[in-house]
């Protein structure tokens, strides 16, 4: 009954997905890309927020169903990215290298730079939650249903 919580941390999954869920889905949105014509349009920053969720989620989900044990360590890979991207936003606050903190979530070109850590981190959060969920849903399915009478 508690074979998931007996088990130990696997850094080596987490490591592994921690390149899957931010790597992968930045391969699936450079060759749509590419298949679409890159051209530094307006509608493209908001187009990789999009594209990248869903596939992240998507990977996710599919990793766990495959593999259940999974789940555990994939919950957790935010935390490499999400720190990275605070720490990056602090120093440029602090330091006032970049006096936008919009390039770190729209911008594109020289001064859009940033973005390219904010991309990684966002489908490592999706990545995450469909871990997350996973892992709800399958304690809530162990769990014996209780009725009032």
């Amino acid at each position: 009954m508690f074979e998931d919580e007996q088990r130990e941390f696997s850094f080596v999954s987490w490591i592994l997905q921690l390149m899957l869920g931010t790597v992968g889905p930045l391969i699936v949105l450079a060759a749509l890309e590419s298949r679409l014509g890159s051209q530094d349009a307006p509608w493209e920053a908001p187009f990789d927020y999009i594209v990248l969720a869903p596939t992240a989620f998507a990977m996710a989900w599919i990793l766990s169903a495959v593999s259940g044990d999974s789940a555990r360590e994939g919950k957790w890979i935010w935390i490499m990215p999400m720190s990275a991207e605070i720490a990056s936003i602090a120093w440029d606050v602090l330091w006032l290298e970049h006096a936008s903190i919009r390039g770190y979530f729209w911008d594109r070109g020289p001064e859009g730079m940033q973005m390219l850590l904010t991309l990684p981190t966002w489908s490592s959060c999706w990545y995450s939650a469909a871990m997350w969920l996973r892992l709800c849903m399958a304690r809530k399915a162990r769990l014996p249903s209780v009725r009032s009478r």
